[in-house]
């Protein structure tokens, strides 16, 4: 039966996609991803602190979501949601944060090759991938014994991406080289406080690998936890912290010249995963102390910055009017910034949560879109969103086909939003997200339901999520809640057909409070 309702949904929403096409051509789509940029870590929520140009820019001439979300509260799974129109609990890394550099793929066999740039690439598209991957690899050998002259396996270069110029991890992780394709750039060396490692640099306890790859919110030590030595970190020599994201942008830009000079007739797709505004807090020495409000304040600065200049490049090319351009974040803020409260910032924007959590602070993340061809410059969605469903939404702007049984069948296209049609099934439609420890939120209209925390919240009237509303929900239905939320987690029930189960449907409609 679910496979009848899935095939059924997926149906509908082709014959969707025709019905609302127009004669806008497939659009390039660019996914600029932040990394931790909190709901308030914008220009509107802070505006005496981040100026943000860029983002003003995208918000003007595109659409605002407020009620964006990621697929969970942490880096990896988030990601995974993003790539595979799953929601994240369905990745073979639940929860979980990957901080291994040998093997460790977060996609299995069968779903390598049927990710969002698989299924793009198969469109007609060029697909290309900058920045830090957190997905999973297998660098050969072991981190004192290194075979750099063999391909690293199950990278973008494995799930879909045609060229990929990459980082593992973020700037604080144990791995830090620059990866083209499917090959380092230069070798990692091993830094290491012990002296027994084979082939170890041996760094004193209180000396850093790099002066500036550890740097502070605000310059301040204590809101940073000191590099952990002890069992080494990899670092190759071409590889410098504050100039990460220029490196990045600068193969960003290479890719879209690249693109438009070889396959000019056919479109693109470019997913940028930023390293910023994830620890550590740097920037490059064109931005640093350009800010009175201390170094974390210049690395929002080259943020926007860097999206500026792919903005430029887009204009310049004069492709920009057919490419939807999306800036998103992959979480929520880091919790550490709840120290930044003193000077009269806040990264939550006044959300319970933050990373990690499965409170709105944890997965409320900003979410700005512009699409000149087809975006109303300066309109505003309050639609529920989750970047679990850009895979269908791209499908349908691509007019790209999927195997609905193996990905995607957690993505729900909101397309129609975008042009300002109404209607569509989006707003029909369920909302998941996931914390760090694996516990799921479930969205029904207005109301957020936690069952395993027996927690109920309206965020329409309390976004702060104060006030629990699960003693006052009926038993049947919290048993209701209680079991669909096991079929989730058991992959017996996907989101793409859970808008036509009553059980769902009841939750919208019915009076489910005593």
């Amino acid at each position: 039966m679910a496979q009848i309702l899935r095939d059924v949904y997926i149906g509908v929403m082709l014959a969707l996609a025709l019905k609302t096409a127009t004669s806008v051509a497939a659009p390039n789509i660019v996914v600029f991803y932040a990394d931790d940029q909190g709901n308030g870590d914008q220009p509107f929520a802070n505006p005496d602190i981040l100026e943000m140009p860029n983002y003003r820019r995208i918000v003007d001439a595109g659409m605002t979501f407020t009620d964006g979300h990621s697929a969970s509260a942490v880096c990896t799974p988030s990601r995974y949601g993003l790539l595979a129109g799953r929601n994240s609990h369905r990745a073979l890394a639940r929860g979980g944060v990957l901080q291994r550099v040998d093997r460790n793929p977060v996609f299995d066999e069968e779903e390598r090759n049927r990710t969002l740039p698989a299924m793009l690439s198969r469109a007609g598209y060029g697909t290309y991938m900058v920045g830090k991957w957190h997905l999973g690899q297998d660098i050969q050998g072991k981190r004192y014994n290194r075979d750099f002259s063999e391909a690293i396996r199950m990278g973008p270069h494995d799930v879909g991406f045609d060229h990929s110029f990459w980082v593992l991890t973020s700037a604080n992780g144990p791995f830090q080289a620059y990866i083209e394709d499917d090959m380092c750039t230069e070798p990692a060396n091993l830094y290491t406080r012990k002296t027994k490692v084979p082939g170890g640099i041996v760094v004193k306890a209180d000396q850093s690998v790099q002066t500036t790859t550890f740097q502070q919110p605000y310059q301040d030590p204590s809101t940073v936890p000191k590099p952990k030595l002890e069992k080494g970190i990899e670092i190759a020599a071409n590889f410098r912290t504050p100039y990460l994201m220029s490196n990045l942008t600068e193969h960003a830009l290479g890719y879209i010249e690249y693109h438009l000079d070889t396959r000019p007739l056919d479109p693109f797709f470019l997913y940028f995963a930023a390293t910023t505004p994830h620890l550590p807090v740097t920037a490059h020495p064109d931005f640093a102390g350009q800010s009175s409000y201390g170094l974390w304040a210049d690395m929002f600065t080259e943020l926007d910055f860097r999206v500026g200049e792919i903005l430029d490049a887009l204009e310049a090319h004069n492709v920009h009017e057919n490419t939807l351009f999306i800036w998103t974040s992959d979480n929520g803020p880091e919790s550490i910034y709840r120290k930044l409260l003193n000077t009269g910032y806040d990264a939550q924007n006044g959300l319970t949560g933050s990373k990690r959590s499965i409170y709105e602070g944890g997965h409320r993340v900003p979410m700005i879109m512009q699409w000149p061809d087809a975006i109303a410059a300066g309109s505003i969605s309050d639609l529920p969103v989750s970047q679990v469903d850009f895979f269908a939404t791209f499908a349908e702007l691509a007019g790209a086909s999927y195997d609905g049984s193996i990905m995607g069948q957690d993505s729900i296209s909101f397309a129609p939003e975008l042009r300002g049609a109404a209607g569509g099934v989006r707003h029909l439609s369920p909302l998941v997200a996931e914390s760090k420890s694996a516990t799921i939120s479930l969205r029904a209209g207005e109301l957020k339901f936690i069952p395993e925390k027996q927690m109920c919240f309206n965020l329409t009237a309390d976004l702060t999520e104060s006030r629990n509303l699960w003693k006052t929900i009926k038993k049947d239905y919290q048993r209701k809640l209680k079991s669909i939320v096991i079929s989730l987690e058991k992959d017996e029930l996907f989101l793409n057909e859970m808008a036509s189960l009553k059980a769902y449907q009841d939750l919208l409609t019915e009076d489910i409070f005593k």
